[in-house]
């Protein structure tokens, strides 16, 4: 009986954890989104996002989509990784090309040791 309520307890905490991540993520991507298309717009810029930066948007769309699909499923990894990768592409708008590519890297080495920490336990 012990263990049953401590199972529901975790599954608890891991909803819990789900919501607060859908919030931040939901609340960052789209202010993002919209500053990027705010520069474009004040730097005069004729071309859209996907033609100016076109790997990144690629990859922009795709982890966006799969954060929203395991936000609906409640995965709370991979939410996390999903959506941290879209905010630090959306970031690298903003950063000279180079610059975008160090915290890419970042993000990329930051992932896989809380991975390797989180599967290590």
């Amino acid at each position: 009986m012990g263990t049953q309520q401590q199972q529901m307890e975790v599954q608890d905490q891991e909803q819990q954890l789900i919501s607060q991540i859908g919030k931040s993520f939901n609340f960052i991507i789209p202010i993002l989104l919209g500053l990027v298309l705010l520069v474009n717009l004040v730097q005069g810029k004729d071309q859209s996002p996907f033609e100016t930066h076109p790997s990144n948007m690629l990859v922009f769309v795709i982890s966006t989509f799969i954060y929203y699909s395991v936000i609906q499923r409640s995965m709370p990894l991979a939410a996390r990784i999903s959506g941290s990768l879209t905010s630090v592409l959306l970031h690298c708008f903003f950063l000279p090309h180079w610059l975008g590519l160090v915290l890419l890297i970042a993000w990329l080495f930051v992932t896989i040791n809380v991975v390797y920490k989180l599967h290590a336990v």
